[in-house]
């Protein structure tokens, strides 16, 4: 069903990602792709963990925070184990979290000059190059999303920073 295939796909890129992110640290992977390089791969990086992280956010009411920091070699992925049970986190967290990684993705953006490419055998946003300014708006409009989808009642939709949400979109 949609619930778990979405689980499945939002896990696999934070999964992904974390493996590519691991690999942007290592001086080998930074000396063979260059400054504007690396910086349009942190960021995409970044932005994929804060989108991955805001729609489970959006969609479950508690999750884990999976990024390159997190050591699957030493996780135990077992039943009743209380290492998967400690990582779980409510929604909130997770949006937070979200917040964070695209604030991250936004601020590497802003430092940089590069361009993602949109051509079909190199997309990262298929059929979509953008500059880096151009991926700001798009990180921006996430960001939005997110502060405003994942209020779940009446108080949480009161306490949306409108201030924010406004400043994010223009």
């Amino acid at each position: 069903d949609y619930m778990t295939r979405s689980w499945f796909y939002f896990y696999a890129a934070l999964r992904a990602v974390a493996d590519g992110l691991r690999a942007l640290d290592a001086p080998k992977t930074a000396d063979a792709l260059g400054a504007e390089e690396l910086g349009a791969a942190r960021a995409f990086g970044k932005f994929v963990q804060g989108i991955s992280h805001g729609w489970v956010a959006n969609l479950y009411d508690q999750s884990w925070i999976y990024s390159e920091s997190v050591d699957t070699d030493t996780v135990r992925f077992v039943p009743g184990s209380t290492q998967v049970q400690d990582l779980i986190r409510p929604y909130t967290e997770v949006r937070d979290t979200a917040l964070a990684e695209l604030t991250a993705a936004l601020a590497i953006a802003q430092a940089g000059s590069f361009s993602l490419p949109g051509e079909y055998t190199a997309a990262w946003v298929p059929g979509v190059p953008m500059s880096n300014t151009e991926f700001d708006k798009l990180i921006r409009s996430y960001m939005v999303r997110f502060m405003v989808y994942s209020a779940r009642t009446p108080a949480e939709r009161a306490a949306v920073n409108w201030n924010q949400v406004i400043a994010l979109i223009d």
